[in-house]
């Protein structure tokens, strides 16, 4: 996945201006391309001079993109067109007519060409006139094209120019012609506006599944923009895998892409959430999964006050639905509750920078940060989400009155398929004193940090240095920990040579069903003082037992190998012989 990641940073600068002329949303925040009734998509498959698709090639995508010919079960299960029949609830049907060209020119006479020779690839196909009927290709009768999608044989070429790469991507013609050499292309009347390219393979030989690469693409002719970022030197979060517009398109090799999002689904306008009311008594939600008859998502709208400095719409608001691991969503991580947090101002969906420039407007919130969990109840067992509202909006929005939702008691019925949470609209944390210890060297890049005990079922505790990008590095693996809150109250760590320098931070969050307010403490290694014994380390009177090695070096469990160890209980320190 990595490698998929650093290709699209590769030319994400450049396609990015390519994506100037893209769909305005109306005035609802929605697309306003059709999205119902039948929608046909030209797909055109190029050979090249010296390059070659085998013989069965195109009978093969066809499958893939319409279904199998016949009538048996499953013969269009998980093909391009029964997505978009799913994701739709039968409202769109997609038809993919398939052709095939050969261009006079070999492969390599397109690497390294730019933007010219991308305009003389596109020119050269046209030229060849593929046997389709282009005037049946312009849904919203616009005189343009919806799309073409050319697939090209052979291998990406991450060593070339952006658009033979990894990623299947959008091109904007008209834009394009602004910037090289290049004329109107025009096919049965109808002109050629925007199109995507998808390689073969991949740079490992590989194949490239085309399912997801395609359904990437016809979302992108429905209006949906780019869930991805597009600017690699300022991260922003991003759905991932979790979205068909992001890494999800290449979920399974690209043979299996996620349902589209709750947010994805209404913006294509195949989706209606339910609008939580908001009340002083805590409601029961009930969630069941996407992709089945009783699908449900709500949406909780964050009130603001309406903008009247600028012209650009705003909105921010959470979608929950639920998700399980099968049909189409059968290559995710995980299922349960997901959280989707929107942050919209409609210039950034205009100009297709939706999770661009640091920022992240359409993103799903995270219920373990060091695992980067995005379901409830996490790995982790966090089974609470107090939604945090953004600063982004510009100018700065105010909230017309205190707005302190909180989900608690998340659940997940697998056998079910839907997932439950209470929601409460002013729940007030829970108020458990913690504090700290000082941190203590106790040995070889080895530092202990502990803390009182509490009044608290558990106790979560992240360490973690900062780092020059911002994001913090946890060390040990120490990020959101699950404690017991009386018995369990140190933690040892193994502190890499390359921190031992470096600035620290330790938090403890008790939790009785809800966080309360923790303790945090910073510090560096190489500053810290030598525990001179292990009576240094504070522990409660009934706290479980601790073990040493005969040196003080705290040990994690007790000791199983022969020796002699140092066991102590509250205040008392004995010591023990192992055979």
């Amino acid at each position: 996945m990595k490698r998929f990641w650093l290709t699209l940073w590769m030319f994400a600068a450049t396609v990015i201006l390519a994506l100037a002329n893209w769909p305005v949303p109306a005035a609802d925040g929605r697309t306003q391309f059709p999205t119902t009734g039948v929608l046909r998509i030209p797909v055109v498959l190029v050979d090249f001079a010296d390059m070659r698709f085998p013989w069965d090639y195109q009978s093969r995508v066809n499958m893939a993109l319409n279904g199998y010919p016949g009538d048996f079960p499953g013969a269009d299960e998980f093909t391009a067109a029964q997505y978009f029949k799913t994701c739709s609830g039968g409202r769109l049907d997609v038809r993919f007519e398939v052709a095939h060209i050969t261009l006079p020119k070999v492969s390599s006479y397109f690497d390294k060409g730019g933007n010219r020779l991308l305009g003389e690839f596109l020119e050269l196909a046209a030229a060849k006139d593929p046997a389709l009927d282009f005037a049946r290709f312009d849904a919203d009768q616009d005189g343009m094209l919806d799309t073409v999608i050319f697939i090209y044989a052979g291998e990406s070429r991450t060593n070339t120019d952006y658009w033979f790469a990894d990623w299947s991507h959008h091109v904007d013609y008209t834009t394009l012609m602004e910037r090289v050499d290049c004329g109107p292309i025009s096919l049965h009347g109808k002109l050629l506006d925007r199109c995507a390219l998808i390689p073969q393979q991949f740079t490992d030989g590989s194949p490239v599944g085309i399912v997801g690469p395609v359904c990437h693409e016809v979302c992108h002719v429905l209006g949906v923009p780019d869930m991805a970022t597009l600017s690699p030197t300022i991260p922003s979060r991003t759905p991932g895998v979790w979205s068909v517009m992001d890494t999800g398109c290449l979920n399974a090799g690209g043979h299996c892409p996620p349902l589209m999002s709750a947010y994805e689904r209404w913006y294509c306008r195949w989706l209606e959430p339910e609008d939580i009311s908001l009340s002083d008594e805590p409601q029961r939600l009930v969630l069941p999964s996407a992709g089945t008859e009783r699908n449900r998502v709500l949406r909780l709208e964050f009130p603001i006050e309406k903008d009247t400095i600028s012209e650009n719409p705003q909105r921010e608001y959470l979608l929950l639905e639920s998700r399980t691991q099968q049909g189409w969503d059968r290559e995710l991580p995980g299922e349960g509750l997901l959280v989707w947090h929107v942050l919209y101002n409609q210039s950034s969906w205009e100009y297709n920078v939706v999770n661009t420039y640091g920022n992240s407007r359409v993103s799903p919130a995270y219920s373990d940060v060091g695992n980067c969990d995005v379901l409830w109840p996490s790995e982790r067992g966090i089974s609470w989400y107090l939604p945090e509202m953004s600063d982004e909006l510009l100018p700065r929005l105010k909230y017309r009155e205190p707005f302190h939702p909180v989900l608690t008691d998340v659940r997940y019925d697998a056998l079910r398929r839907e997932a439950t949470a209470i929601l409460s609209t002013a729940c007030e944390r829970p108020e458990i004193p913690v504090r700290l210890n000082e941190a203590l060297i106790t040995g070889h890049r080895q530092v202990t940090v502990s803390w009182q005990p509490c009044e608290a079922d558990t106790v979560f505790v992240s360490i973690w240095a900062e780092q020059n990008s911002g994001k913090p590095r946890y060390v040990d693996g120490c990020c959101n920990e699950v404690h017991t809150a009386a018995g369990d109250t140190l933690r040892v760590l193994k502190v890499p040579e390359d921190l031992w320098e470096a600035e620290h931070y330790v938090s403890v969050t008790p939790v009785r069903r809800l966080p309360a307010e923790g303790d945090t403490l910073r510090f560096i290694p190489k500053e810290l003082n030598y525990a001179s014994s292990i009576e240094d380390i504070a522990l409660p009177a009934d706290a479980i037992p601790q073990y040493y090695t005969i040196t003080g070096l705290p040990l994690r469990e007790r000791p199983t190998e022969p020796g002699l160890y140092l066991r102590r209980t509250g205040r008392r320190t004995e010591k023990i012989f192992i055979r």
